[in-house]
């Protein structure tokens, strides 16, 4: 006996000396690798409502499901999350640790959305099999699955071991995160409004109801007149292409490689005749089907108008299947100059195709203005000639805490350069961009944010200082640079970075713009001439430059300039007069042109050099009252391109649920029905409900007498709508296609045609009936050519609703889409006759197997509530309860359940 007793003692002795001896140094490839297989990470939002919407907790569960323990030292946890970790704590200036005392673990932040985790002194090895949970407090709220990143990764103390990526974190698809089941998970504050959507709900919003119109056309043409008496018999590849003018033959081969018509030289029947109108505006064009003369006749006074006839033909074409077409005339113009579409490459990178698959649909519904955000704290996506360093560091994205190989991972990029986060556009691939846009009349606005979002750039720039100080030449080193070394200000910006603004009161900095603002035009210069340079200019943090030597400096000399935003205002006349030089027009976004004043207004016009101004308010949230900057800045004299955060921000969801992808800091969601409904010409009119969800109306917002909202005194100077998707969630060419499409479709019907409901805002017949000739044309025609061009277009989910009578009544936002039914939670599947979706759709009866389930798992209590209080019809009242003690759902069906009394 006391050998054994000896023996345990031994091993015991052994078990924690070896505990000790492997954590007592780094981890090694194999050990972390081990770490990072055996990690079984699950995250859970508690609760958002405890404090309101302040802060919010979500439980993160670690299991080692592994073999061999986790060490209590020599590795780091790294995790992303956009909103501050311990905000308290973290944000305060000099605090980038906080410690759990009784966990024993440490928490802290890098910069961006990169934190960590990691043991400290005390922490007890995680056994095989056993979990822990920690209650995290993370800033504002969670309600959505995709609030949270793939790719966590572990780290050994070792810098010479490679990172590791936990295995149970490395699905795009999120499966670390628990489901959103409860009403605290689901709404960011208490006076959440929204509740994820039902199938009853999406029946009452989104049901598809036939009227027997559609839309020929989308975008809807200004004039249309079909006759149906006289029908065009086809359209087939007999046919021939007569060009009047030689001006056309570009547009022309477009429409030859379409459908391998023939050229032909003179004016035979069953040929499509291009013929010049000088009477006609630059977009505009006629398309007349001439049955008659078997003929078909597209006339435009350029080849951008002749462009869009080809493609009103396209879709006249499709819709007909090219047979029995009838007698058709179209006469069409833009309601818009500018019908835009903004592509963020920098949060997370999309390839050369993606960017052509978009810009070939923009241009079949007509859109003409692709913006292009190329840079941003997490990316610099342009090789620009002679600062490789723009690219190589700040293109890439990699677990380099030091900035000198890649900018830090974010948004879920993971440790290594070969996800998303990483990659940029060599000089060839954007040229390849240009040549294809112009092709299809699309124009390219390169956009390079600054001084703000600027950390990509920053520290790229401080790499190229760094080599050019190692071998010895300062002057280069000083070249273009973009920060003031001795700046001690703190700051955090929006996205939580310290470092990401570039310093004003340099000469370097204006150095460095310029160099890009040549660069860039010269890669424009004989493909696509740069008319528009966008300098972004948006969201500077407050009181940044406040401990700037070099801006002091600036200040002593200029005492009209205050800290940030006389000096934002200083940035802006700068890059006006470089652009001036070049011979462009200046794009920004609205906070990038503000004058500094302590009630913010557009800068005047006539301290910009003189270069026309183009400006993006997005700012509309109703209730923080920058509603009227579009309108301040049309009358200031800027060129207005409307991109509403609340109605035209695609990176917002399309569904007010937690399965939908996206963020949505401006609304809950913004679905396609919801792009179509916005009223350019009437701004106001489209105030109805705040973030929340609380009925808002315009008169809540601009007063009884208008006195709070500004007037639009110069409509001209409203030039167009612009779509803008934001990409931090946005991983994948699917994701992508699934947050454009189908909004695009409403975002180019919207900016090329003026709807009669928009003249009558409060006729909510009239939208209706708008609203189902556009998805009757979307579901039986858009959806199958968007398919055609590999566009993973978005599919709304089904409405429907048990009715009392047994039947099922199954609805779809658009025609022409299966569904299935299950009565089974799932396990099997059958097909609804597509002539009874959207009406009542009868089930069939209930299968056995579930009236077995029923009668074996429900248990029912009933209890009498009183035998002496009685209601007005003398019966008492009883109370039933039904509970399933099952793992299945008990599904709607034909089922009764039979009781005595």
């Amino acid at each position: 006996m006391a050998n054994t007793v000896q023996q345990v003692r031994i091993l015991l002795l052994l078990e924690i000396l070896l505990t000790v001896q492997t954590s007592a140094v780094p981890l090694m490839q194999i050990e972390l690798q081990e770490l990072a297989n055996s990690l079984e990470i699950r995250v859970k939002v508690v609760d958002n409502l405890r404090h309101d919407g302040q802060n919010h907790i979500v439980q993160t569960f670690i299991k080692n499901s592994g073999h061999s323990p986790i060490p209590d030292s020599g590795w780091t946890l790294y995790f992303h999350s956009m909103l501050p970790v311990f905000p308290d704590i973290l944000l305060q200036k000099g605090n980038k640790t906080v410690d759990l005392h009784v966990e024993k673990v440490r928490f802290g932040l890098v910069q961006g959305d990169l934190f960590y985790m990691e043991p400290i002194e005390g922490f007890v090895p995680l056994k095989a099999g056993e979990e822990r949970k920690y209650n995290v407090i993370v800033n504002l709220w969670a309600v959505s699955r995709t609030d949270f990143m793939p790719l966590w990764y572990v780290v050994s103390e070792d810098k010479s071991v490679q990172p590791y990526i936990v295995h149970s974190t490395s699905s795009f698809d999120l499966g670390y995160v628990r489901p959103f089941k409860d009403v605290r998970q689901w709404k960011r504050q208490r006076g959440d409004q929204y509740n994820p959507y039902t199938p009853e709900d999406r029946l009452a919003r989104l049901k598809f109801t036939d009227t027997g119109k559609t839309k020929l056309i989308i975008p809807t043409p200004k004039n249309t007149r079909i006759d149906d008496t006289v029908k065009l018999s086809s359209v087939d590849t007999s046919w021939g292409i007569l060009v009047d003018e030689i001006y056309f033959n570009e547009t022309a081969l477009f429409l030859k490689e379409l459908y391998d018509f023939n050229f032909i030289s003179n004016g035979s029947s069953n040929s499509i005749v291009l013929s010049r109108n000088n009477t006609f505006s630059k977009q505009g064009y006629s398309v007349i089907v001439s049955p008659e003369q078997d003929r078909i006749f597209l006339q435009s006074n350029t080849s951008h108008g002749m462009f869009y006839a080809i493609q009103s033909l396209r879709a006249i074409l499709e819709e007909y299947n090219s047979t029995n077409i009838p007698s058709i005339v179209i006469e069409d113009e833009p309601r818009f100059e500018w019908r835009g579409m903004h592509l963020d490459v920098a949060r997370n990178f999309h390839s050369v195709g993606d960017v052509k698959r978009l810009i070939q649909a923009m241009s079949m519904y007509k859109m003409n203005a692709l913006h292009l955000h190329l840079t941003d704290d997490e990316g610099w996506r342009l090789e620009i000639d002679g600062l490789p360093e723009l690219t190589d560091v700040g293109g890439k994205r990699c677990h380099d805490l030091n900035e000198t190989r890649c900018v830090i991972p974010q948004f879920g990029s993971g440790p290594f350069a070969n996800t998303s986060g990483s990659g940029y556009y060599t000089k060839n691939d954007y040229r390849d961009i240009l040549r294809f846009a112009n092709t299809h009349f699309v124009t390219v606005i390169p956009e390079f944010d600054m001084p703000g979002h600027s950390h990509a750039a920053i520290v790229s720039m401080e790499q190229r200082y760094r080599k050019y100080i190692e071998a010895g030449n300062q002057t280069a080193a000083e070249e273009f640079r973009i920060i003031d070394p001795d700046d001690t200000t703190f700051y955090t910006s929006n996205q939580n970075w310290r470092d990401d603004v570039i310093n004003p009161c340099i000469e370097s900095t204006y150095a460095l713009i310029g160099k890009v603002m040549e660069k860039v035009n010269a890669l424009h210069e004989d493909v696509q001439p740069l008319r528009f340079y966008h300098f972004g200019g948006d969201e500077v943090p407050q009181e940044v430059w406040s401990k700037s030597p070099k801006c002091e400096e600036l200040l002593h000399q200029n005492s009209a300039l205050n800290v940030t935003h006389g000096l934002k205002n200083y940035f802006a006349k700068r890059i006006a007069a470089l652009a001036a030089v070049k011979n462009m027009s200046l794009g920004g976004w609205e906070d990038g042109f503000t004058d500094g004043q302590p009630r913010p207004a557009p800068i005047h016009t006539d301290q910009m050099s003189g270069v026309e101004l183009y400006v993006h308010p997005w700012n509309n949230i109703w209730e923080w009252g920058g509603g009227s900057n579009a309108y301040e800045y049309a009358n200031a004299g800027y060129k207005v391109i409307l991109a509403p955060a609340t109605h035209l921000y695609f990176g917002h969801p399309q569904e007010p649920g937690p399965e939908e992808r996206g963020l949505y800091w401006a609304t809950r969601f913004t679905d396609t029905k919801k792009v179509f409904k916005f009223m350019p010409d009437a701004f106001y009119e489209n105030i109805f409900e705040d973030r929340s969800g609380n009925p808002l109306s315009k008169e809540d917002i601009c007063g009884e007498y208008f006195s709070k909202c500004t007037q639009l005194e110069k409509p001209e100077n409203i030039i167009g709508i612009q779509g803008a998707l934001w990409s931090e969630t946005v991983r994948t060419s699917g994701n992508m296609d699934f947050m454009i499409f189908p909004r695009l479709l409403a975002l180019a019907e919207r900016s090329w045609y003026k709807a009669e409901f928009e003249s009558i805002p409060q006729n909510e017949e009239l939208f209706e009936d708008e609203w189902n000739a556009f998805a009757n044309a979307v579901g039986s025609r858009e959806f199958r050519r968007l398919d055609e061009m590999d566009i993973a277009f978005r599919i709304p989910p089904p409405g429907g609703r048990a009715l009392r009578d047994g039947s099922v009544q199954v609805t779809t936002t658009y025609p022409g889409l299966d569904v299935e039914l299950s009565e089974d939670n799932g396990r099997s599947w059958q097909i609804v006759q597509q002539d009874l979706i959207n009406d009542k759709v009868s089930n069939p009866n209930t299968a056995q197997n579930m009236v077995d389930y029923i009668a074996e798992h429900l248990a029912v209590h009933l209890e009498v509530i009183s035998n002496l209080i009685k209601d007005p019809q003398r019966y008492i009242t009883l109370k039933v309860d039904f509970t399933n003690n099952g793992s299945d759902e008990v599904a709607n069906g034909n089922w009764k359940i039979y009781f005595y009394r």
